[in-house]
């Protein structure tokens, strides 16, 4: 039971620098606070499916709105900037619960941020949430080829479905990035390009893709090492930029060299795309380019206003 956690915990534990966060270009001082541990999906690069085995659908809890409360009032001694709703995927509850949040935030109205997925996001509950102080969302899209996200990373939604459901984001002016990876098990450059294309079509302020990281306990590592394409030995201690696979189909420096220029792909108009594809080598030339294409990058999507606000 959650609501049997201690609601304050040993901060002095921590130098005062964890407590700030970028968020807009900013360093903000930012608590997080716990609202759901676990997860009701079993996406396949994720730790949940193997909780799942372990624990029983009892691994996904929440918290009351009380010890919610409680959690923030206990924060506020912080004076906090910014409040980061920890959760796996956020608008994982009921329409009764949401309101259940939002009267018991209109006491802080804290800008905050939360991460969720697309299928869950309604017009209704993003409404709810900005009348209280939502300031951003994060999204995982993660791969866009349909049919490998939902046989492979098992997410088995339509892109025409996670479309509508951002461009209610954008309809309503939330600023919101998307998540994304590169590397995975059986990928190739061409299923990779469908993840290029569907972050053209989403209108986010910003797109992360990171390098996948086969994480002990994951189905997709086991997928991996069924394939041959990791040693079995190998145990992550982190996130890596490089990819840990052998993949013949998408070589190593193949993956780095998409991943660096991903943000490129998607913003700059498809004109520019063959200067992007110089810029993918690993090479000296190939350096100079992406280092060039990055100041350009940097300078046309973000602002000049003190708090280097995305847009584009």
């Amino acid at each position: 039971d959650l609501d049997q956690n201690p609601t304050n915990p040993d901060t002095e534990l921590f130098p005062e620098w964890r407590f700030y966060q970028p968020m807009a270009g900013k360093l903000r001082l930012t608590v997080p606070i716990e609202t759901i541990r676990g997860c009701p999906y079993r996406c396949g690069f994720c730790n949940t499916p193997s909780q799942h085995d372990l624990y029983g659908h009892d691994f996904f809890r929440k918290k009351s709105v009380a010890k919610v409360r409680e959690e923030l009032l206990h924060a506020l001694r912080f004076h906090p900037e910014f409040v980061y709703f920890w959760a796996d995927t956020f608008l994982a509850q009921s329409p009764r619960e949401l309101d259940e949040f939002c009267e018991m935030y209109r006491e802080f109205q804290i800008p905050f941020w939360i991460q969720t997925r697309p299928e869950t996001i309604t017009r209704e509950a993003l409404r709810k949430l900005q009348q209280v102080g939502l300031f951003r969302l994060s999204v995982g899209i993660e791969q866009g080829d349909e049919e490998y996200r939902e046989k492979v990373l098992v997410r088995p939604y339509s892109n025409e479905l996670a479309l509508e459901r951002l461009q209610l984001v954008t309809d309503l002016g939330v600023t919101f990035s998307t998540f994304n990876m590169i590397g995975l098990p059986d990928e190739t450059p061409e299923l990779h390009w469908q993840t290029v294309l569907i972050n053209r079509q989403i209108r986010s302020d910003t797109t992360n893709c990171s390098t996948f990281t086969p994480f002990v306990g994951t189905p997709l590592r086991d997928l991996a090492v069924r394939r041959g394409y990791l040693d079995p030995r190998v145990i992550c201690s982190g996130t890596y930029e490089e990819s840990l696979l052998n993949m013949p189909g998408f070589p190593r420096e193949r993956i780095k060299g998409l991943q660096r220029v991903f943000p490129m792909y998607v913003k700059f108009p498809e004109n520019r795309w063959p200067e992007i594809k110089e810029a993918e080598a690993l090479t000296p030339q190939g350096d100079a380019k992406w280092r060039q294409l990055r100041e350009e990058f940097t300078a046309t999507f973000f602002s000049d206003a003190d708090d280097k606000t995305p847009h584009g």
